[in-house]
């Protein structure tokens, strides 16, 4: 298996390039866990917006989960205060998401560059489809929005 390189992991990275390095450096050095202030504020959609689908699935069906066994255990109807229930959770959930951002992160980067390594590309191509995997992306992003909207539309019958 061919080895990742610096080269590679900061293309893969795009914006933001010098953090996420250290970060990865961090991680193989024996210290993978850093927190992340944007992932614990914006959650499933920091890593929509780092193009991390998967996690991005994983946490959405969590979060289902989370709600449909806090209605179903009756917590949310017997909970003095509904809305300190939800601060807290979001707190919880967000901490979550903090801390594990940037691990799940440098996972994710590494994936992408060994599966697009094993086609065995042309330098030109290598460089090309680890650019267009990596970076960032703000559509991810709004189709989120826009099914978090809708669920809230079909969930609430507002």
């Amino acid at each position: 298996m061919k080895e990742i390189t610096v080269e590679q992991l900061k293309a893969f990275f795009g914006n933001n390039a010098e953090y996420y390095y250290t970060r990865w450096q961090l991680c193989h050095e024996g210290r993978p866990i850093t927190f992340k202030p944007w992932a614990f504020l914006f959650g499933i959609f920091w890593f929509l917006y780092r193009k991390m689908y998967f996690e991005s699935l994983v946490i959405f069906l969590v979060l289902i989960l989370q709600g449909a066994l806090l209605q179903a255990f009756g917590i949310v109807n017997y909970s003095p205060n509904p809305r300190t229930l939800d601060v807290v959770l979001g707190l919880i959930n967000g901490t979550v998401m903090g801390v594990l951002g940037n691990y799940l992160y440098i996972k994710h980067t590494e994936r992408k560059i060994v599966a697009i390594l094993q086609y065995n590309p042309t330098q030109a191509e290598l460089n090309d489809e680890i650019e267009r995997q990596g970076g960032t992306s703000i559509v991810p992003v709004l189709i989120g929005i826009g099914i978090l909207f809708a669920w809230i539309v079909l969930t609430t019958g507002a």
